[in-house]
């Protein structure tokens, strides 16, 4: 089968996971040239429905695994592939902490690097993208060698490269006031950096606020005040 044949083909399909995940899988081998798990040499190191066990205790597979390269987790098509990533998470202790975790339907796909202490990246592509070799290599990539789509960068690095660009921005800025050298601005990129390494989320109550903000164009220290205020509220 060629890429253009495996577009095709699944383009078309609109199958529920079980009846599609495995011949589509297989498909890709093709494409790819790799071999399926049940041509593997090593069946014990790679195989469909790969039983592990979630965080919890409770039984679960993952419908695609191979031994130090990656967990693949499928949905039907247009279901929430948010929650095959959470589902897939579950089981990685138990499938030996894959360094790529990949979730994908028959048209769509996501490949989440799992390494530990570096800033995650997900690789997403749709089905035509398999048309582009960039894409068919980074494919081959997650069966062969995964190490090439480790960050480069851990989580301290990134937080410590984002506060380092704040406080550089502070001395190239405006002299400060007493108050304001106590510490560094962050700019709201810079803040989304950390905030998205260190795993920090703005409920959704303060989303609207910050929405609400936004649109009444509100200054760094009305903003400020706002929230100090929302929080005098929140406490009577």
């Amino acid at each position: 089968m060629d890429v253009h044949q495996f577009i095709e083909k699944w383009s078309r399909a609109d199958r529920t996971e079980r009846q599609a995940a495995q011949e589509h899988f297989i498909d890709l081998c093709r494409v790819l040239g790799e071999p399926t798990p049940n041509e593997a040499a090593d069946p014990g190191a790679y195989s469909f429905e790969k039983g592990a066990s979630k965080i919890d205790g409770s039984p679960g597979f993952a419908d695609v695994w191979k031994r130090g390269h990656f967990g693949w987790e499928y949905k039907k098509d247009r279901a929430n592939l948010d929650r095959a990533y959470q589902q897939l998470q579950l089981y990685s202790v138990a499938l030996e902490n894959p360094p790529l975790l990949v979730v994908s339907d028959t048209k769509r796909f996501r490949i989440y690097t799992n390494w530990t202490n570096t800033v995650q990246v997900r690789h997403e592509f749709a089905l035509e993208d398999l048309a582009h070799s960039g894409t068919r290599e980074l494919l081959k990539n997650v069966f062969n060698h995964p190490e090439r789509l480790k960050p480069d960068k851990t989580r301290e690095q990134v937080t410590n490269d984002a506060a380092a660009g704040a406080a550089q921005a502070r001395d190239d800025g405006d002299e400060d006031t007493p108050e304001q050298v106590t510490a560094p601005r962050l700019t709201r990129e810079e803040f989304a950096k950390i905030s998205e390494v260190e795993g920090l989320r703005l409920s959704d109550p303060m989303k609207q606020a910050f929405a609400d903000f936004d649109r009444r164009g509100l200054s760094p220290e009305q903003r400020r005040q706002a929230i100090i205020d929302r929080f005098k509220q929140s406490a009577k």
